[in-house]
């Protein structure tokens, strides 16, 4: 239950005589506990044997909670229009000068003492607040009341341009965000559509030089087909060809009987027919040799194409990208100058012939027996240590490999990235 603060005096004193004479109000300022009323503890002892100047007026009461009659007696005996007697008995009485005998003055003094003083900062504001409140809605009420109906009318077009010029820059601001974030994940879309495209490409690519090196293959098999049916076809001629020199010389001992003219008819046809075959077999070959020169120089310019289209695409790619999608990189701390702390490392990631200097910000995932809290990674000199090392970027995160063993006894580590940094290609 609440504690009560109390303002009393006797009744002689609030007489304007009394007051006169004293230059002001005597007054007790005490208190009751645990929601007992001012009236009862004028009924005590003590507040009996104070009845000098005849029945107690009770001048105003205060809830206040915890709060002591102490505190407020010790602002009273500093304050410039209050007199109090240090070698009284009495420790509540005080000399209010200048108040007429109501309290009002001395009820104002308490007042601004328990506000200024005693009152909780957060009651403070509060109540601050409440009466600025008030005084702004009275200020606006009286100027209300007492401007023309036209000004209040330019006023309130007024405000209503103010809350309207509010409301849009909000949602300007709104459509801004909206914007970037359309704009960010149509980059990220347009990103993937190249990648896909590339690795299509790539891809399909593969497929045609597969294939062209199979009809490859097969030309040169027909070739080598060709080849041995022409040297069969030759081989074939060349008896052929003995075997006619020997009709030949049999015709001539048959000719002497049968005649030289048949003899002759039937060599000529021979030798036209194995004419016929090899100049045959000549044509096969030759065609075979021109579709294998027409599949090679096709796989020559599908090559070329290739990779001017991968070449074109690392032409695009920009040194935060590189460092985004990296897989690994070369820890390269010791021969570049650059700003590292001792949660970061910077190395290298090379793409086609390019190196990419990239820094990263890293935290380790673990937490040393001793609780001295997380091990960065370049305590304890590791960056000059780690030079040379090939570092995993996978899953967010950094994993050492074959790490030089630290302090603590560490050969591998698992570090989050919680930030990535491009610095171009290594001066």
């Amino acid at each position: 239950m609440t504690n009560y603060i109390y303002l009393v005096a006797g009744e002689r004193n609030t007489k304007p005589g009394a007051v006169s004479d004293s230059g002001g109000l005597y007054a007790n300022v005490g208190m009751t506990h645990n929601g007992r009323l001012p009236e009862d503890r004028f009924r005590d002892p003590d507040y009996k044997k104070k009845q000098s100047g005849g029945s107690w007026v009770l001048l105003k009461q205060w809830a206040v909670g915890d709060m002591k009659d102490h505190s407020i007696h010790n602002f009273l005996k500093r304050h410039d229009d209050v007199r109090w007697n240090p070698i009284s008995h009495n420790t509540e009485e005080f000399l209010f000068i200048g108040d007429e005998g109501d309290g009002l003055k001395a009820i104002n003094i308490i007042e601004h003492i328990m506000l200024e003083h005693l009152m909780p900062s957060f009651i403070k504001e509060k109540l601050s607040a409440t009466q600025a409140a008030l005084t702004e809605e009275r200020n606006k009420r009286e100027h209300i009341e007492n401007a023309e109906p036209w000004l209040l009318l330019q006023e309130a077009l007024v405000h209503q341009e103010e809350a309207f010029k509010i409301e849009c820059d909000k949602r300007r601001e709104a459509l801004e965000r909206d914007n970037d974030i359309h704009l960010a994940l149509k980059e990220a879309q347009l990103r993937n559509t190249v990648d896909e495209r590339l690795n299509e490409a790539m891809t399909e690519a593969k497929q045609m030089v597969e294939l062209a090196q199979k009809e490859v293959k097969t030309a040169n098999d027909t070739t080598n087909a060709l080849t041995q049916q022409r040297d069969q076809a030759i081989a074939k001629s060349k008896s052929r060809t003995r075997l006619s020199v020997l009709a030949m010389t049999l015709g001539f001992v048959c000719a002497l009987s049968l005649g030289t003219e048949a003899f002759s008819n039937i060599a000529g046809d021979k030798v036209t027919m194995a004419e016929y075959q090899v100049e045959r077999s000549n044509q096969a070959m030759l065609a075979s040799n021109n579709k294998a020169k027409e599949l090679e120089l096709e796989i020559n310019n599908q090559t070329s194409s290739l990779e001017a289209l991968v070449a074109d695409y690392s032409t695009r790619l920009d040194t935060k990208t590189v460092c985004l999608r990296a897989s690994e990189c070369t820890a390269i701390k010791g021969r570049y100058n650059y700003d590292i702390g001792k949660n970061e490392v910077v190395c290298s990631v090379k793409v086609q012939e390019t190196d990419y200097a990239c820094k990263y910000t890293l935290k380790i995932d673990w937490q040393h027996e001793s609780g001295s809290g997380y091990q960065m990674i370049n305590s304890n000199g590791w960056s000059f240590r780690l030079e040379g090392h090939t570092i995993i970027l996978k899953d967010g995160k950094a994993h050492l490999t074959n790490a030089p063993i630290s302090s603590f006894g560490l050969s591998t580590a698992s570090y989050k990235i919680t930030k990535y940094e491009a610095y171009g290609t290594p001066q």
